[in-house]
């Protein structure tokens, strides 16, 4: 496995690799062959454990962004719906303010003081006709009911009976602005709690907690590659030191059959020296001894001539 070092997460190189993986992509479109060379960056096993940490890493925060992104879209339409529910409220209780200012204006077109047993009476059966309101919330008591029967089988004046119609008019008003402060109640509510829970929870923080894991996690894988690339690095040096010291001693082993076929030759050539000194010497020898017999057969024969010359020399003398 052939690894480039290289540091364990860097956001320029990533970066720099998916350029240059985009710019050999566009380079290699429209071509019938791909040459497997501008291929090699992605082939690079810590770049790619890299990448892949750093896209799990990413998708784990963008899809707690997307969460959070959702929730905040959610809290601002509830927000815009408690604006318009607030709206609607204030139109409501004007509407009500409107008709009890008529009633207002109708007690005084009628005279009556407003702490007059009438209006008391009025009040007790306002009381009565709003509590029918839904979602009114109001509850008479026996004792009130008893109260109520006693004044209309007394009968009602005319003023109680116009003052109680346009408190019939409050109906439909009441009944929305009910509903809208409930809703209002119920949305506020809900974003009070999503507000505590984002608190409690912290999704992007978690998030961000649990990316840190991916590439933590990834970084202990690439070291482990690294070590192990570094592992195999030094098999293969050591491999190739026990290779070039195989070829070493081989040469080694062939210099020493060399110089011991030197030396033998070396010796055969001293051994064949020296027999042909011994010959060179008993040549020699012959050779003074042939020279000497030479000489005494040269000094015979010169003895022999004396000797001749001799015989000569008496033979002459007798002839004389």
């Amino acid at each position: 496995m052939k690894i480039e070092y290289s540091s364990v997460f860097g956001g320029e190189e990533t970066s720099g690799i998916g350029q240059a993986v985009m710019r050999d992509a566009k380079q290699m479109k429209g071509k019938k062959s791909i040459d497997g060379r501008s291929l090699a960056v992605s082939v690079d096993p810590i770049a790619a454990k890299r990448q892949q940490a750093q896209k799990r890493a990413m998708k784990i925060i963008g899809d707690a962004f997307d969460g959070e992104r959702k929730i905040d879209e959610d809290l601002k339409a509830r927000r815009e719906k408690v604006d318009a529910l607030s709206k609607e409220i204030g139109e409501n209780k004007k509407a009500l303010m409107d008709l009890e200012a008529e009633r207002a204006a109708l007690r005084e077109q009628y005279e009556v003081d407003p702490d007059s047993q009438e209006e008391k009476d009025l009040e007790l059966l306002a009381k009565e006709v709003e509590s029918n309101f839904e979602g009114s919330g109001i509850i008479l008591s026996p004792e009130e009911r008893m109260q109520i029967a006693k004044i209309k089988e007394a009968g009602l004046t005319e003023y109680q009976q116009h003052s109680l119609e346009l408190k019939g008019y409050e109906e439909p008003y009441a009944t929305e602005l009910s509903r809208a402060e409930k809703e209002v109640a119920t949305e506020n509510a809900i974003i009070k709690g999503v507000q505590l829970e984002r608190l409690k929870s912290s999704p992007m923080v978690k998030a961000q907690n649990q990316a840190g894991n991916v590439l933590e996690e990834a970084g202990r894988e690439i070291l482990g590659m690294l070590v192990e690339e570094g592992t195999e690095h030094i098999d293969e040096i050591q491999e190739e030191k026990k290779e070039q010291a195989e070829k070493e001693a081989e040469k080694q082993e062939e210099l020493q059959e060399r110089l011991d076929a030197a030396k033998e030759k070396k010796k055969e050539q001293e051994e064949f020296t020296e027999e042909i000194l011994e010959a060179t010497e008993k040549l020699a020898s012959s050779a003074n001894q042939m020279s000497d017999a030479q000489q005494e057969v040269k000094d015979m024969m010169s003895k022999m001539k004396l000797i001749e010359l001799d015989i000569k020399g008496a033979a002459v003398d007798s002839e004389i």
